[in-house]
């Protein structure tokens, strides 16, 4: 196999491509070959597809409306990157209403089935998914209980659907843990923590988890379906030193 990494030949379309993770997949996939449409709500996308030298989409993934718009443009697929997704809840339980709630899950969750429903008629034998979730799906923590569950469940829905594709489809779920993208913008006073919380000493960069992203969908993973691939710089490995010595008053 000369180049497994190569995504030359390869159709892919990236939900939530204009910013952050999305943008810089589809930035990466463009260099390793691929041809690439992205999505997002705002018409200001177009824009940057162009510079990107992808094709543009508008859609918004709380709409089962547009999804098929979306999926009506699209004649076959090869890759699909389920990585449109929102961060609102950051309030205890008896703050969240149910607008905050359904918001979440129709993006997080319902947004991503659906995507998923519409993409795998089109796909080639042997396409890649890949759903972006994170490690806030893997374990609870304060305040962010419906992030947190619509997390999980994108998790559960990529093992599942690893069994029922196997053999067609590889279907695999990528968890970031704090990168720097809007939700972790550049200037965030939390940032200059990274270097305690995170055994790396620093917070992730976007195109990071796009070359873990690129990965997944080469031949180079190949046999590797129903995984979720942690790109966290350890935190979820365990207790960083720099917290130990801190706690322990060193």
């Amino acid at each position: 196999m000369a180049n497994a990494f190569s995504l030359s030949r390869k159709s892919a379309l990236i939900t939530g491509g204009t910013a952050g993770i999305g943008l810089a997949t589809a930035r990466q996939f463009i260099a390793a070959g691929a041809s690439v449409t992205i999505t997002g709500r705002r018409r200001s996308g177009a824009k940057t597809a162009k510079e990107l030298g992808a094709r543009f989409i508008r859609a918004d993934l709380t709409s089962g409306a547009e999804i098929g718009a979306l999926f009506a443009q699209i004649a076959t697929l090869d890759i699909l990157v389920n990585n449109a997704g929102i961060y609102v809840d950051d309030a205890a339980l008896a703050a969240i209403d149910d607008d905050t709630f359904d918001k979440e899950f129709a993006i997080n969750v319902r947004g991503a089935f659906q995507v998923l429903r519409a993409a795998v008629p089109k796909m080639q034998q042997g396409g890649s998914i890949v759903n972006v979730a994170s490690v806030s799906g893997m374990r609870g923590s304060a305040n962010s209980s419906v992030y947190n569950a619509s997390k999980a469940a994108l998790i559960n829905l990529t093992q599942s659907l690893a069994l029922e594709l196997a053999g067609t489809i590889r279907v695999n779920a990528v968890s970031p843990g704090p990168i720097e993208t809007e939700m972790w913008p550049h200037g965030d006073p939390l940032l200059p923590l990274m270097d305690t919380f995170v055994p790396m000493g620093r917070i992730g960069l976007p195109q990071e988890v796009a070359y873990t992203i690129q990965f997944l969908c080469s031949d180079a993973a190949s046999y590797v379906t129903g995984h979720n691939l942690v790109v966290d710089g350890g935190c979820t490995a365990g207790t960083s030193p720099a917290v130990i010595k801190a706690l322990l008053g060193k």
